[in-house]
């Protein structure tokens, strides 16, 4: 049911953009900024003090409607307690105008917003899964959607569920041109109700129709583990969402699936 979900999603969206990541083994197209693969997964910030790391796009992508898909995980909390929990500080998605190699400040800037003399990621908006309590923040432990590299978020939502736990998180972002709309779970499955979503245009909000896409993620006195397992983006707006980033087998049986649309389409075309 995924492979045909998916095939039918791109497929019917011919001319879109799209990126489709299954794992991290290969990183075409992607700039690695203090960051690195290991297990195939991108680690933006190992469990130690003071480290960001981030992942983008080299190319822009058409950003005034799509969906995006994508799978993270947040282990080995440690250090500075905020009253709660050890553990900090969080990682981010990010959609941004700076450049392929934008990287914020660590700490409480998770890679994506200011800290120290290091700026935050100018024209640009970020939906933050942060697991540290700094004084703007609602909780310890909370969804966020963030613009111009500031860490007061513009929308909060309190997660029961610590995003530090270790457990592997399934994200969807969905942007119809008007309602930016996220989804999170540990199951696997997509959300019928947003967890968090918030009016906005993200094209005036940034300064322009395109932009780079990536993730960041940053510690402080407290750390964790923080990975991007996979990742599938599409600039056409599907209202279902993107199901799942599938496995990489099934990877491989959807590029040959879209490979012999392709043939079909060529010899009508032709014919």
């Amino acid at each position: 049911m995924l492979l045909l979900f998916l095939f039918a999603s791109l497929a019917g969206a011919a001319r879109a953009q799209t990126l489709l990541f299954p794992d991290f083994a290969a990183t075409p197209g992607l700039s690695l900024n203090a960051a690195q693969v290991v297990n195939g997964a991108v680690l933006l910030a190992q469990n130690q003090q003071d480290r960001s790391g981030s992942v983008f796009t080299t190319s822009q992508y058409a950003i005034g409607g799509f969906s995006a898909a994508f799978e993270f995980r947040i282990s080995s909390p440690g250090g500075t307690n905020d009253g709660t929990a050890a553990g900090a500080d969080g990682l981010a998605f990010v959609i941004q105008r700076a450049g392929a190699t934008a990287l914020g400040g660590s700490g409480e800037g998770m890679g994506y917003g200011a800290r120290g003399g290091t700026p935050g990621i100018a024209n640009s908006i970020a939906v933050e899964f942060d697991t540290f309590q700094n004084s703007w923040d609602p909780n310890s432990n909370h969804l966020g959607i963030d613009a111009n590299g500031s860490l007061t978020s513009l929308a909060t939502a309190n997660i029961a569920t610590a995003f530090d736990s270790g457990a592997k998180w399934s994200v969807w972002v969905d942007y119809n041109g008007s309602v930016l709309e996220i989804r999170a779970s540990t199951d696997g499955v997509r959300p019928t109700l947003a967890t968090l979503s918030r009016t906005m245009d993200i094209a005036s909000t940034i300064g322009g129709t395109s932009a780079y896409l990536g993730f960041t993620a940053g510690t402080g006195s407290a750390f964790g583990t923080h990975e991007v397992l996979s990742f599938a983006f599409s600039d056409t707006y599907l209202s279902g969402g993107i199901a799942a980033v599938p496995e990489p087998s099934t990877y491989a049986l959807l590029a040959l699936g879209l490979g012999l649309v392709s043939v079909r389409l060529w010899r009508r075309r032709r014919s």
